[in-house]
């Protein structure tokens, strides 16, 4: 496979300021600004003293990269060095989802202070703060491929969405894509490159489970069984993404309730058996 794709490495201590504001206010992760003030009190002390939350948060980030600046860069550097050998990852990856770069495509990696890796068009932003409280070697190439796995899906949706003229529920399209990614990246020989034994997605994906006929399984597994008897890889997107949308509210029930609930869902066994509760396929 040609044209595999580079990756940037870049500091970028005003934009990571506006990722931090975005998911404090974000009405589609409102779990996430719970989650933030979790790992950083003294943050939610600081916006809460201020009458300007977007100040409050880049003095935040400024004194927390000043006081931690040696190991950050040693951390930054470690990251780069990952990222110059995924090529071979790439490659894989690629030829997984049947999908071609154009020539000199080039991503933009962002370390964060964040407790997650979001990402945007094609840029995307990794975690570090398990390299840094708990000296965990920096995952960010098994990042890299979650989140340009998510690129490559939303390209190849715009396709089946614009030849069905159809626009996907965006619940749908959460569940479904952090779905395909924890399936596409649980295929050797990627997964071996990545250095993982079993990727279980992010946690409040692994309980969403569907019933097709009499059998109940994850959506991850369901997936995993339409990949395998796929005879391409956008024909097998189109049939299970259109399958889904028949059943758009309960996908929206479901993140309705992990919204609500986020992980108290796993601290309660009542709670746990409604978000585990199977969606039919029609």
């Amino acid at each position: 496979m040609n044209n595999i794709p580079t990756i940037t490495v870049i500091k970028d201590l005003e934009k990571e300021a506006d990722v931090f504001v975005s998911f404090l206010n974000h009405p589609h992760f409102p779990q996430h600004r719970l989650n933030i003030f979790k790992i950083y009190p003294k943050l939610e002390e600081q916006i809460a003293e201020s009458q300007d939350e977007k100040m409050a948060v880049v003095e935040f980030i400024k004194s927390f990269y000043q006081k931690h600046q040696d190991k950050l860069n040693i951390i930054v550097d470690e990251s780069e060095k990952s990222l110059d050998e995924s090529g071979e990852a790439l490659k894989q990856l690629g030829e997984l989802m049947e999908y071609q770069w154009a020539e000199n495509t080039n991503y933009k990696a962002y370390p964060t202070i964040l407790p997650f890796s979001p990402f945007n068009g094609d840029e995307f932003f990794f975690s570090i703060l398990n390299s840094l409280f708990k000296n965990e070697p920096v995952d960010v190439l098994y990042v890299a491929i979650h989140e340009i796995s998510h690129f490559i899906f939303f390209d190849q949706m715009a396709v089946i969405e614009n030849k069905n003229n159809v626009k996907f529920n965006d619940d749908i399209v959460y569940y479904f894509k952090e779905s395909l990614t924890a399936m596409i990246l649980n295929q050797a020989p990627l997964k071996v490159l990545l250095g993982k034994k079993d990727i279980l997605g992010n946690p409040n994906i692994r309980d969403i489970r569907v019933k097709t006929g009499e059998e109940e399984i994850s959506l991850v597994e369901f997936l995993r069984k339409e990949f395998e008897a796929k005879e391409n890889f956008v024909d097998f997107l189109e049939k299970t993404l259109l399958l889904l949308r028949k059943s758009e509210a309960e996908f929206n029930n479901k993140r309705d309730f992990w919204n609500k609930n986020g992980p108290k869902i796993f601290e309660s066994k009542e709670m746990l058996d409604e978000y585990r509760a199977p969606i039919l396929i029609k």
